[in-house]
């Protein structure tokens, strides 16, 4: 009992000792003795040093403590504090730049100013400080004022504390507030340093804080105990402060992350590729009917003979009474159409030959080819007089009423185009890294890259001056690079990013050195705090000499991750301003062909340098368009050598110059030509734009056509067995009635294909389509009056035996004693005796179809692999400089292209501020929230970094004292100004938004004019200046409202086609989750706003989006059209018209399945040639099966074979043969594109279009050919 009552009577001692020292609580420093000349913050008080008890303080004071010390005020009648009123009116004001800074979060902030608030008013101070050292006072030198104190803290309050603040946004950088208010550790920031950078207090250099103040997190001092205050976590709200907590993206462990759609995985079934498993299947189930069928007729035929089809006999096709009265209406209608059809043909033969008749006599013969050439000379003309070519990439690509360039043309006119880049990517050509010990402590080694080379860099710095130096004259005036380049703190300075920028481009800077500090060590300091204002180490800023940050990975380039100091090449980007109007940019123009012509001229032996300008892209596509026509030029010399010889039958080598064809061979390839030109001064006369496309393609289309036609018509003529006394003129009566109608048959097909696919909005390809189906059109009708009369001049010249190049004179031997060969010519047997009897064999037909079923299988197997998108460096001429920086920019960058979500007008910002705003109070689904929360997900988004956001900026500011401060006569007042006792801060927040009746006041322009400085680094002018384009009154006088704002970020690094694709893709899933949110509770009245992400690259890769779909609407269109086409002139068979589209479908399928294998991706050429295939297809696939339909002969097989002999050999000496010894010549070019979507495509187009037409086709005719024609013209 007695011991219980001693353990009482302790513990009562005890709680009474305590209540004593806590009566007895004394404050170790206390009023005002002097000033701190070097701090951040003007103002910063340096209090005494003193032993007194806490004192009452004002009403005034104790207001603005209570939402901060709430536990302090709790019970307390009376309370007391540690500080003075004028301490307390200072802090505050002390307060506001890094309240300035925190204010999105209320925890950080409330955190933050607890922390000095206690230090400074706790009632109970000296329990927790120790004042450690002191100087005399500045005011009365009889007393101390506090030069250095320790501040005993518990580790728990510390971590709080910075975790409530460490993933605090802050828009105007980009990153975490840390980096700003952690100085120098920056991204390395940790509990420990933010307290020694906050109490950091430098005598020589700019200080934190008005003294030293050491934070001591484990203390074992006798007699003092750590403050441990209770904290708020980033999480929750501080009630007695603002009952808001901090928002998801400052606040990561508040919100759970939100899933986001995932890239679509393969298909795979068991373990393969599932369009592989399914074409697999497909082609094993039709090989086995087509093999059960075959095995079926073998054995049920006595003959043994295979076919798939039975042979229809003679006799059975005249029994076979097709006008029966018992025909089905089906079979009545089939025979109607093909009456009709027959009627017809007839007409067009009969007209055909009538003017084969016409042409060949005297004097049409000469009138006829001086008519045709006057008029495609006449409409050539507009070439010279109205022809205007598109060499903008981006009219090129991109339809006028297209998704992108409707947002581009909006984002230009309300913020101007983006900026005109000018960049520099430089390595050392000594890779050596570079070995530095730290000056203050010799065991940590930096190991830096070969960028930081000094030698290195002082030479890109003489470069760099020799460009910022620039000057061009325009009408007499100089223009410097301060006229044209973006210069965001209106001081006139460019704002050049360069590494150089840390040194403010100063040699002199980069060669100091200070107390054993050198150029590395500031780079270290300035790499971890790019927008420090001053390195005390080094005693210079690490902004730029415009004033602005220098971002690390925007100069630099070649590191891994964040590991800035192993670069190993260096960036310099010059922006210069851009204009809507073209004709405003013609000095910025001026200024980058000088710029351009210095680094051509430019030789430094230790640099190697890879440069660009904005204008490069237009002049290298100008300048390859115009080294092309070279290699275009020889390719057509090769095809018309080979024409010429082709063309020709030799029967003795004294007959040589009788017997070639050479002058008709150059007539021909002269009117393929003029057939282009005068198709380009058409569409030049109609004001119509060409493209470089079209001297590209369209000749080769042209020729491909033209050329087979010209065989056609030279060949027909020559097999022809005439009568020596036939006149000339029925001899080509026949030919005409003969092959003409399969000519314009191919001919109105083809033009109409590509008449019909200039219903596309893609420019490149609109055009090109027009000018293709007017080139068609002009060739055939050149052809019909040109090249037909002087085929007859030819043959009167060669019947008389005269030199074709020297017609006046004659070879005296008589011809007819030489006309013993056998004028079918060698290929024409080759295909009658050898070729079509093979091919016919039954034994060769079935592993035919098998063999062209399984390549179709394969190709379709592959068509979704086919890669989209044309990698820029492919447009380039293969010498070209740029190319060299596209592999740089490839290799080297690590920052992605900006990305702009746009706000259209219409949004009520004032009442709606919560749905845009990222800031305590804002929606969790917020505009600015899901473009932060889609950040942290950038492998999904390509969105690399929260954005910069305006509003959050412009609250931020609003609320800040120091920033937003007016006179009593309502104008702004900048916070430079210091000593004006009428500036007031403005009262237009509430809960952490702005009033809605002063949002469109003046303010908002304020903010946006105001230049950020250490008293107020919320300024908006540099970053938002044009983000917001405000909307005023008729007087400019009172704004309005905003007809658009953006919000910017940065996309994932980017490197190739695919990549900017899907970003592009993404941008735009993001953009639609932004405008519902935005639009989210909407009333009936209130505007539906849309948002729309914009990036300088959508409009170039917005194509790659629909691709597929332009792809086969085009190739559906064309395809239709040479159906109807070849419908009608191969008299309503519809067998026979199916059977061509089939083929034809199976030809570009195949040509497709080429391109997977062959690394060719599709895009605008691609398509381009697709439709190009399409209509050399049509020459593959028309004359055979026409002649097939025209047949006398009994069989399938033997209505192949004759059409085979007749029309195949001109198919492949016309087209395959001709095209291939052109197509050769372009895999020599020097352009990758012209390898690859040329050479590759062609060659393509070539091989596939004859493999199908002169084997899969006829093959197939022979099975399932139709007998429709060949019955009604046995009844007939």
């Amino acid at each position: 009992m007695m011991s219980k009552i001693l353990i009482q009577s302790f513990v009562l001692f005890i709680v009474i000792l305590i209540k004593c020292h806590i009566v007895d609580s004394s404050c170790v420093f206390n009023g005002y003795c002097g000033d701190c000349h070097n701090c951040i913050v003007e103002e910063s008080p340096i209090p005494c040093a003193v032993n007194i008890k806490p004192m009452t303080l004002n009403t005034t004071s104790m207001d603005a403590m209570k939402p901060f010390l709430p536990e302090l005020f709790k019970g307390q009648l009376d309370p007391k504090f540690c500080c003075n009123d004028e301490q307390v009116s200072k802090l505050f004001k002390q307060m506001a730049l890094p309240k300035g800074l925190t204010s999105r979060c209320p925890s950080c902030t409330y955190n933050f100013i607890r922390t000095f608030l206690y230090m400074t008013c706790s009632p109970n101070q000296s329990d927790f400080i120790k004042v450690t050292k002191t100087e005399k006072a500045e005011t009365d030198p009889k007393k101390e004022m506090v030069a250095e104190i320790t501040y005993y803290m518990t580790d728990r309050y510390a971590t709080a504390f910075y975790n409530s603040c460490a993933n605090v946004q802050s828009p105007l950088t980009g990153g975490s507030i840390m980096t700003l208010m952690c100085m120098p550790y920056g991204d390395h920031c940790t509990p420990t340093l933010l307290l020694k950078t906050m109490g950091k207090h430098d005598s020589h250099g700019i200080s934190n804080s008005p003294f030293q103040i050491n934070f001591d997190l484990k203390s074992n001092s006798v007699g003092m105990s750590s403050m441990d205050a209770p904290t708020v976590s980033c999480a929750d709200p501080p009630i007695s402060y603002m009952n808001q907590s901090c928002s998801c993206t400052d606040c990561p462990i508040k919100c759970k992350p939100k899933p986001y759609p995932k890239p679509e995985e393969p298909w795979i079934v068991w373990g393969m590729d599932g369009m592989w498993f399914c074409m697999g299947v497909i082609y094993y189930i039709l090989a086995a009917v087509i093999i059960g069928i075959f095995t079926f007729y073998y054995f049920k035929r006595n003959s043994g003979r295979v076919l798939l089809v039975p042979v229809v006999s003679e006799d059975d096709i005249r029994t076979d009474d097709i006008n029966d009265t018992n025909s089905s209406l089906c079979k009545r209608l089939s025979q109607s159409l093909l009456n009709y059809g027959l009627k017809f043909d007839g007409f067009i033969r009969k007209c055909f030959k009538n003017y084969g008749l016409f042409c060949s006599q005297k004097p049409y013969v000469y009138i006829l080819p001086v008519i045709g050439i006057a008029l495609s000379v006449g409409l050539s003309v507009g070439v010279v007089t109205h022809f205007s070519a598109m060499t903008d990439p981006v009219n090129l690509w991109s339809a006028p009423d297209s998704r992108a360039r409707l947002e581009k043309n909006f984002y230009d006119q309300n913020f101007n185009p983006f900026y005109r880049i000018q960049q520099l990517i430089i390595y050392p050509k000594n890779d050596t890294p570079i070995i530095h010990i730290d000056p203050y402590n010799t065991s940590i080694i930096h190991t830096f890259g070969p960028a930081f080379d000094k030698e290195f860099l002082l030479q890109v710095l003489d470069l760099q001056k020799n460009i910022t130096n620039i000057k061009v004259s325009l009408d007499g005036m100089d223009v410097h690079l301060e006229d044209l380049c973006f210069a965001p703190m209106k001081n006139n300075k460019c704002a050049v990013q360069t590494p150089l920028g840390y040194f403010q481009s100063n040699a002199s800077q980069l060669n100091k050195t200070l107390n054993n500090n050198n150029y590395l060590d500031h780079f270290i300091y300035c790499l971890d705090n790019p927008y420090s204002q001053n390195d005390d180490k080094f005693n210079i800023s690490c902004a730029g000499s415009y004033g602005g940050p220098m971002l690390p990975n925007v100069v630099f380039g070649d590191f891994d991750r964040n590991n800035y100091i192993g670069a190993k090449s260096v960036v310099i980007t010059i922006m210069l301003n851009n204009n809507v109007n073209k004709s405003d940019n013609l000095r910025a123009l001026l200024w980058e062909q000088k710029y351009l012509n210095l680094m051509k001229k430019y030789k430094n032996s230790n640099l190697k340098i890879s440069y660009y300008s904005e204008r490069s892209i237009e002049d290298e596509i100008d300048r390859q368009s115009k080294s092309s026509l070279v290699t275009i030029a020889i390719s057509y010399i090769v095809m018309f050598i080979y024409i010429s010889i082709s063309l020709g039958r030799f029967t003795s080598f004294r007959r040589l110059f009788i017997d070639s064809k050479m002058i008709l061979g150059l007539s021909g390839v002269a009117i393929v030509l003029l057939s282009v030109t005068a198709s380009i001064g058409i569409l030049s006369f109609a004001g119509i734009k060409s493209t470089l496309i079209i001297v590209e393609v369209i000749p080769f289309l042209v020729l491909a056509v033209g050329v087979d036609n010209i065989f056609i018509l030279v060949q027909n003529f020559q097999r022809q067995q005439f009568a020596d006394d036939f006149p000339i003129q029925e001899r080509f009566g026949c030919v005409m009635e003969s092959v003409a109608p399969s000519i314009l048959l191919a001919t109105i097909a083809e033009s109409s294909c590509f008449f019909l696919g200039g219903l596309t909005s893609m420019p490149a390809v609109k055009v090109f389509a027009l000018n293709a189906g007017l080139a068609l059109l002009m060739a055939f009708i050149l052809q019909m009056i040109v090249f037909v009369p002087l085929l007859v001049l030819d043959t009167y010249r060669q019947l008389e035996n005269r030199y074709e190049l020297l017609c006046c004179l004659k070879y005296k031997k008589d011809r007819n004693s030489q006309n013993t060969t056998d004028q079918r010519g060698l290929l024409f047997r080759f295909f009658e005796d050898i070729y079509s009897p093979f091919l016919m064999k039954d034994y060769v037909r079935l592993p035919v179809v098998i063999l062209f079923l399984g390549w179709l299988c394969t190709s379709i197997a592959v068509l979704n692999k086919l890669e989209i998108g044309l990698n820029q460096d492919l447009s380039m001429p293969s010498d070209s400089y740029v190319l060299s920086y596209f592999k740089a920019q490839t290799n080297s960058l690590r920052v992605g292209p900006p990305v702009y979500f746009v706000v259209k007008s219409g949004f009520d910002y004032p009442r709606r501020q919560q749905l845009v705003c990222n800031i305590a109070g804002c929606s969790a689904n917020s505009l600015t929230a899901i473009i932060n929360e889609a950040s942290k997900q950038p492998n999904e988004t390509f969105i690399a970094s929260p954005t910069n956001s305006w509003i959050d900026d412009y609250i931020s500011w609003s609320g800040n004292g120091q920033c937003c401060r007016v006179r009593s006569n309502d104008t702004f007042c900048n916070s430079t100004i210091t000593s004006d006792p009428d500036c007031k801060p403005c009262a237009i927040i509430t809960d952490n938004e702005i009033k809605a009746e002063d949002f469109y006041k003046h303010y908002i322009n304020d903010f946006l004019n105001d230049i950020p400085n250490s008293m107020c680094p919320k300024g908006g002018g540099p970053a938002y200046h044009s983000a917001v384009n405000l909307e005023y009154n008729n007087n400019d006088t009172e704004i309005l409202g905003i007809r658009a704002s953006s919000f910017s970020s940065y996309h994932t690094v980017m490197r190739t086609s695919h990549d900017f694709i899907y970003a592009l893709k993404n941008a735009r899933i993001l953009a639609q989750s932004l405008t519902n949110s935005i639009n989210s509770d909407n009333n009936i009245t209130d505007t539906y706003v849309e948002v729309f992400p914009y990036s300088i690259f959508y409009v170039f890769y917005e194509q790659y989006l629909t691709i597929w779909m332009d792809t086969i609407k085009n190739l559906v269109i064309t395809l239709s059209a040479i159906f109807v086409v070849t419908l009608i002139f191969l008299g309503f068979d519809v067998i026979s018209a199916l059977i061509v589209i089939a083929t034809i479908t199976a030809i570009i399928i195949n040509l497709m399945g080429m391109m997977f294998w062959w690394n060719i991706s599709l895009n605008a050429v691609s398509l381009v040639n697709l439709v190009t295939a399409v209509g050399i297809s049509v020459e593959f696939c028309s004359h055979i099966t026409r002649g097939y339909a025209m047949s006398n002969a009994v069989t399938r097989v033997q209505r192949v074979e004759e059409s085979l002999a007749q029309m195949g050999s001109s198919v492949l000496s016309g087209i395959t043969l001709t095209k291939f010894w052109g197509i050769i010549v372009l895999g020599f070019a020097s352009s990758k594109i012209f390898q690859i979507f040329y050479f590759r495509m062609y060659l393509g187009i070539v091989l596939i279009g004859a493999l199908h037409g002169l084997i899969f086709l006829p093959v197939i005719l022979s099975l399932i050919g139709s007998n429709l024609r060949h019955k009604t013209l046995n009844n007939g």
